[in-house]
């Protein structure tokens, strides 16, 4: 099944409603790997939010390729 969002235009949507001051790219990362795993926790897995893959760091997950959207 085809996700809902590319991860351009999920990265994008996220900016778009976050307050300037905490549209850091550590925090972009974290909503972004918050929201994509409860909206597959919460339809049980059946259809993925996004087209993004994530990478492990020291810190946690990130977008794959997000400093090129950037």
């Amino acid at each position: 099944m085809n996700p809902i969002l590319t991860k351009e235009d999920f990265i994008l949507y996220i900016l778009n409603n976050l307050e300037p001051e905490k549209s850091t790219r550590f925090f972009l990362n974290k909503l972004a790997f918050l929201i994509e795993f409860a909206y597959l926790f919460y339809n049980q897995g059946e259809h993925e939010l996004t087209d993004a893959q994530y990478a492990a760091i020291k810190h946690g997950p990130v977008i794959d390729g997000y400093k090129e959207i950037l």
